[in-house]
């Protein structure tokens, strides 16, 4: 798809619109495409926007030399939509390379979104889903989450400009529009989400920031957070007097930190976050934990006790079974289970499945979370290994035993 013009131009032809009455999309249960709206194998340039009203499947296209006028360059509002494989780059001016508007399910995995003056990579706003793999660099923004829940996993945020604030409108409000702070991974009010095994380097700007009201469970995990103009920024979201939280429910820990140009972690909010087992790299990035002086209003910051050394991140995507420990400062051992649910396999996980940490007695329990991963950190600590293993207690007394081996 490209311009018929001799000297062709970003924006010569308007663009791709899959209307409302388009073929519904269809895959199978690995989501791999069977029918429905799809665009594959193609070259979209020198047009405008793709929009997708009713869900589509784009996969190994490029996308290059567009001009969406400051709209999203692709943007889809369906109840399906996935966007994989895909090479954006070079477009010009537009709200964000790619977003989602609407409550749909979404899958943006494995794409590379380079050299585009689009204010996001990638925006999402409501709608629920995953964003993994993908490549993003050289751009004017990172991945934004409002709303939204879901996975933002194994993806690379490299050197991109990031604006210090964005704003967001309601389509139902539209005269109504909310700043919020940017970052290379933002999210906003996207409470029930994982944030995991990103690297966030050399962008200029935060790195990741949250605005929430501690309402449900965020786990931000196993990240490395290097070299950016800043690091964590946090600030509570008060819509009303109902969200009064206290945000044990954020799960900031495990994650590689250091040399962030004005702070590691800034806490803006009136809560006490904790941030405690993480790696700090080097003596001054742990003295740039900080929130503002007045203690009277604004909450502190735990960060003890710190991993003695940098967490490795995984270059796979995790599949079943994970046991790792990790050393503290004071040579006590932290013990973490991670658990995968698999594409296109059944699960009948109850409500009052336990997994507990045994040593002897039961060192400590939690209840499951719905996250696309199931994580149940264990934050009691332990001063050998020597006979430690996990035991889950599942619906009609089902047992299974895993030792820290094994």
């Amino acid at each position: 798809f490209t311009s018929h013009e001799k000297y062709p131009h970003a924006g010569d032809w308007n663009g791709i619109i899959f209307s409302y009455n388009s073929f519904a999309l269809t895959v199978d249960q690995r989501g791999n495409f069977l029918s429905g709206s799809t665009i594959q194998y193609s070259i979209i340039e020198y047009g405008g926007k793709v929009e997708v009203k009713e869900g589509a499947y784009i996969s190994n296209n490029i996308f290059r030399y567009n001009d969406s006028s400051s709209e999203a360059l692709v943007e889809f509002s369906g109840r399906y939509n996935i966007f994989i494989n895909n090479n954006l780059y070079d477009n010009q001016e537009s709200g964000s390379c790619l977003a989602l508007n609407g409550w749909g399910n979404y899958k943006f995995n494995n794409n590379t979104i380079k050299n585009n003056l689009c204010r996001g990579a990638i925006m999402i706003n409501h709608g629920s889903g995953e964003i993994n793999g993908n490549n993003i660099s050289g751009n004017y923004g990172g991945i934004t989450a409002a709303s939204a829940t879901g996975s933002i996993i194994n993806n690379v945020i490299t050197d991109n400009k990031i604006y210090n604030s964005l704003e967001l409108y309601s389509k139902h409000n539209p005269e109504k529009r909310y700043s919020y702070p940017n970052a290379a991974i933002a999210l906003l009010y996207s409470d029930y989400s994982t944030v995991r095994n990103n690297q966030i380097l050399r962008n200029g700007g935060k790195a990741i920031s949250l605005l929430s009201n501690c309402s449900t469970k965020t786990v931000i995990a196993k990240n490395d957070i290097y070299h950016n103009s800043s690091g964590f920024y946090f600030d509570e979201l008060l819509l009303d007097n109902k969200h009064k939280n206290d945000c044990s429910s954020l799960w900031i820990k495990y994650n590689n930190i250091g040399g962030n140009i004005e702070y590691d972690f800034y806490n803006k909010s009136s809560k006490n976050i904790d941030v405690s087992y993480n790696y700090w790299d080097g003596e001054a990035s742990a003295l740039s934990i900080y929130g503002p002086p007045d203690k009277s209003i604004i909450g502190l910051v735990n960060d003890s006790p710190a991993l003695v050394a940098p967490v490795g991140v995984d270059t796979t995507v995790l599949s079943g079974l994970l046991l790792e420990n990790f050393l503290t400062q004071d040579n006590n051992y932290i013990v973490v289970l991670w658990l995968k649910l698999l594409p296109g396999k059944e699960y009948n996980i109850q409500p009052g499945t336990k997994i507990k940490v045994m040593k002897d007695t039961e060192i400590s329990s939690e209840m499951s979370d719905a996250l696309n991963y199931y994580i149940w950190p264990f934050d009691s600590e332990v001063k050998s290994l020597e006979g430690l293993y996990f035991m889950i207690e599942g619906a009609g007394n089902t047992t299974y035993q895993y030792s820290i081996n094994g």
